[in-house]
């Protein structure tokens, strides 16, 4: 019997999949997208995206948020679990919280693809034509966007595992009721972000309307449950969530940036998103890169016309390199105190986990050579203000499971002070945690960038 044969097909429906395959379909390029999962379905996240994400999707927040949560977001709170936070205050949306559940099936529903949902990818083969699917569907073009288990992630390795550092996640997104709302005192327009004391991860606890979202995410740590337990039990002790959780956490885990990228093209398939590896080393995050990749996949199979070997899909490969490698260069240099040209991994500091930094950081973060509070309007498009806010002490047992043992060396201890001193001033709070790291306003957009716009485009 003659196996049905695609153009294009996309492994994968969340934000990586459904972007690459909305601009494949604005391209005129037959697609279809697969996925185990029935939509709507949940996903591990904290939820939310920055309006550099809405323009790449071509949302509205406004009008997406007439049917589906869309929480502006005007403030962030930072620190250190059970120390002492910094609240910087926006004059507007800086991001919007959603709900992954809700996000990530608009977005699929939209895209204009043909769908394959509700049946695992378990065999995939090489074919005279590219690529068989269970042994029943051909394709010319494979894209994985399965994130951290894609089975063509899986096929373009050999099987092996990426090297690359893995974050365990924790989460749990609830519907309060009228009484836990009224309880809560985390404020929407306000995420609140906690640093683990010893830096290796983060807590956040995020409230969309009457949605609340708690979660811990760290590298590779096995002890995750131990630290979620004490972030509750922070939460409870000081008000900020003092009533019991329902219903269990959910896991999940995703790979950082760590170049180089490997298995990012092959012939006749390219990897986008988690599948291959893109979050942001300094938070984690991930929609914004996943996207991007999409895109920038789409592009490249749009312009391949057809010749789908790996000499011609290098081209994706090349942006990747420059967009998100080269970004994190600049984000390393912007510290002013650590080696951009490190190859080692970061923390959730930032700094390189060697436990390379420059006094000049840990001089800045006490104040003896701090920059100028205020920043020119054009490099700063919002009105930021800062306030401090005091927090409770941990009991001693939480505070002595997050210092580092002698065992581990100076380097880690003085990582760890030097991120303590950096925490505690609002010019790093603001300008590289929240700005660089978590929302990344210095990355211009995807597609306003030469090396997208020379991109052969088709009606």
């Amino acid at each position: 019997m003659t196996q049905p044969i695609s153009e294009v097909v996309v492994v994968g429906g969340g934000p990586a999949g459904s972007a690459c395959a909305a601009e494949l379909v604005r391209l005129g390029i037959p697609v279809l997208v697969w996925d185990r999962a029935v939509f709507p379905r949940d996903k591990v996240c904290a939820g939310w995206i920055t309006p550099q994400i809405a323009d790449a999707l071509r949302l509205d927040p406004a009008e997406y948020g007439r049917r589906h949560v869309c929480q502006p977001i005007l403030a962030f709170r930072v620190g250190l679990i059970g120390a002492d936070t910094i609240e910087v205050q926006y004059d507007r949306p800086v991001s919007y919280g959603i709900r992954r559940c809700e996000f990530d099936t608009y977005l699929l529903r939209r895209c204009g693809a043909a769908l394959q949902l509700g049946e695992p990818v378990r065999r995939i083969q090489r074919c005279s034509e590219g690529w068989t699917i269970n042994g029943r569907l051909r394709t010319r073009m494979l894209v994985g966007a399965g994130g951290h288990f894609c089975p063509v992630a899986r096929t373009l390795r050999g099987g092996r595992d990426s090297a690359a550092p893995t974050v365990p996640a924790q989460e749990i997104e609830f519907r309060m009721t009228s009484e836990q709302a009224r309880h809560c005192r985390v404020a929407p327009e306000c995420p609140e972000l906690y640093f683990c004391r010893d830096f290796l991860g983060y807590a956040w606890c995020f409230r969309k309307g009457d949605y609340l979202n708690i979660g811990i995410g760290r590298i590779g740590e096995p002890r995750l449950s131990a630290h979620l337990q004490d972030f509750l039990a922070f939460l409870k002790r000081t008000g900020r969530v003092p009533f019991d959780l329902p219903g269990r956490f959910k896991g999940h885990a995703y790979r950082l940036l760590a170049p180089p990228l490997d298995h990012a093209v092959a012939d006749a398939a390219v990897l986008v998103g988690d599948a291959l590896g893109l979050a942001y080393p300094q938070s984690g995050e991930g929609i914004r890169p996943a996207v991007e990749s999409g895109l920038l996949a789409a592009r490249t199979i749009a312009a391949a016309a057809g010749r789908y070997d790996r000499t011609v899909l290098q081209r994706y490969a090349d942006w990747l390199h420059d967009r998100f490698v080269g970004d994190r260069a600049i984000d390393d240099a912007a510290m002013g105190g650590l080696d951009a040209t490190a190859s080692s991994h970061t923390d959730a500091t930032g700094l390189a986990t060697d436990g390379r930094f420059s006094t000049t950081s840990a001089a800045t973060a006490a104040g003896t050579t701090a920059p100028s509070e205020s920043p020119s309007a054009d490099e700063r498009p919002t009105t930021p203000h800062t306030k401090r806010l005091t927090t409770p002490r941990l009991p001693a047992r939480e505070r002595r499971r997050d210092i580092p043992a002698a065992g581990d060396g100076p380097l880690r201890r003085l990582r760890c002070l030097a991120g303590r001193l950096l925490l505690r001033n609002p010019w790093f709070v603001r300008r590289i945690v929240l700005e660089k790291w978590f929302l990344h306003r210095h990355v211009p957009p995807v597609f306003g960038t030469r090396e997208a716009s020379s991109t052969d485009r088709r009606s």
